[in-house]
């Protein structure tokens, strides 16, 4: 298996699924593996590695075994074999897990990594195992950007024979597009060749393949809604922009990627092309349960702007108590500033939302309008095991300038205002209040709090994880 890693500036340590290492002996410094055990001379540890399930150097192997022997809390004081992939999950949190009184004390009777996680006491919910499928699938195109939706959830009811939109997520393309929940889809029209493909008979995964799946590739859905055709064109999107009351620049996020900070760019200079400068930047968070840090900060440089470069955004702590400082003027080229700024928040805005929301109301850039936010204030090392399943290790607590944290407690906003139930873009009381606070001067759109001297951005061995 080829050596994987997440790109540096998405994954703090990986553990890679390493090349060339087959059933029969080898050696390292007196490494011996044969028939699926890793043992050497004089010590009673083996760790067992399934023969087939994976490759890895002897070098690889040499270096898990030693450190494994070395940390008893990796091994099993009843029996001395240990899994491979519990040796490296144990080894990852003995690393660098914020909460190591939660660890197990040893890995008696953990035959998997999920059970390592299961056995911390008590459970921690950003604690997450991914199989080598869902990690390869969804987890990783979803950091780096390369995952779209339309913001529906599709099933087929019985007896029928085309799939039916069960929900609309609010705030998503499809929710801006008109879709509701009950449209029957019948099929997609290409808008350029007019070519109809019907869906009937079709799976639901044959169906999904002919959605659509990137932002620009626009297709015209065929409905059936309460007995009557109606067409609805969509796309994918994993950001929006949209013009509202003639100039008000609404621009949403759904998720962090690395590249989101160029996307709301984009977005934005395509509405100040299409309708002229704008007086104010509605920027909606609602349900975005974060992503990649490198997202959340560069967002946070393009929306502040250079008059706060070099001030400190937010400081990184790890469980050695190392901090690590992120400043303006590192993330993004480009700005924005020159407009008020309101952020639109719920209680599904969390992680690296809670970052931009939290970095710019504290530098005085942003009024936050909505409901309290998820509250989850630390950040996950994604380490990927031997045979490509990954972990998602709490490593990193996000503070403040002043060292304060929404960690279990969320953001509150500055207008609280409740989303009703039925929320529609005609009935959307909290983004009807945020253009409300931007008509009454809303933020000033340049930083109102900063003090701090432009010192050089400080650097440390460790980078953040990516994954918040």
């Amino acid at each position: 298996m080829r050596h994987r890693r997440l790109p540096p500036a998405v994954v703090l340590l990986a553990l890679a699924a390493l090349a060339g290492c087959g059933g029969g002996g080898s050696s390292d410094d007196g490494l011996v593996v044969r028939d699926g055990a890793v043992t050497r001379p004089g010590t009673e540890l083996v760790l067992e590695v399934p023969e087939g399930a994976f490759g890895a150097s002897s070098a690889y192997l040499a270096s898990v075994y030693d450190r494994t022997l070395a940390q008893p809390a990796c091994q099993d004081p009843a029996d001395q074999r240990v899994p491979f992939l519990v040796a490296e999950t144990c080894l990852e949190f003995h690393d660098r897990y914020l909460e190591p009184d939660r660890l197990p004390p040893d890995v008696a009777d953990i035959e998997t990594p999920d059970r390592y996680l299961a056995a911390l006491t008590p459970p921690d919910r950003f604690a997450v195992y991914y199989t080598p499928e869902a990690f390869a699938g969804t987890v990783e195109p979803g950091i780096t950007g390369e995952r779209a939706y339309i913001g529906i959830v599709l099933t087929i009811a019985e007896g029928d024979t085309v799939p039916s939109v069960e929900r609309v997520l609010p705030y998503t393309r499809g929710w801006w597009d008109g879709l509701r929940a009950g449209d029957r889809i019948l099929g997609v029209r290409d808008p350029e060749t007019g070519v109809e493909t019907p869906f009937d008979g079709m799976t639901l995964d044959q169906a999904r393949a002919l959605l659509p799946q990137t932002e620009e590739a626009e297709t015209i859905l065929v409905l059936d809604r309460d007995g009557s055709t109606v067409e609805v064109a969509t796309a994918a999107e994993t950001h929006i922009g949209r013009i509202l009351e003639g100039d008000v620049a609404y621009l949403g996020v759904r998720k962090f990627t690395t590249d989101t900070a160029r996307q709301v760019w984009e977005d934005y200079g395509d509405l100040v092309k299409a309708a002229g400068p704008v007086s104010g930047i509605v920027l909606d968070l609602r349900q975005d349960g974060g992503g990649s840090l490198q997202g959340a900060v560069q967002l946070a440089d393009l929306l502040a702007g250079p008059d706060l470069d070099g001030v400190e955004m937010f400081h990184t702590e790890d469980a050695y108590g190392l901090e690590t400082r992120y400043r303006f003027g590192d993330g993004f080229a480009n700005d924005l500033t020159g407009v008020s700024l309101v952020v639109l928040l719920d209680g599904g805005s969390a992680s690296a939302s809670e970052i931009v929301a939290g970095v710019l109301r504290y530098h005085g850039v942003a009024t936050l309008v909505g409901e309290r936010t998820f509250g989850k204030g630390v950040a996950q090392d994604v380490a990927v095991l031997a045979d490509g399943s990954a972990l998602f290790v709490p490593s990193l607590r996000i503070l403040l300038p002043d060292g304060s944290s929404w960690h279990g407690q969320g953001l509150t906003p500055d207008r609280e205002v409740a989303e009703p139930e039925g929320v529609t873009p005609d009935n959307d009381p909290q983004l009807e209040a945020a253009i409300q606070v931007l008509r009454s001067g809303g933020s000033a759109g340049v930083a109102r709090s900063a003090t701090s001297p432009a010192e050089p951005p400080e650097r440390t061995a460790r980078r953040a994880a990516g994954l918040f």
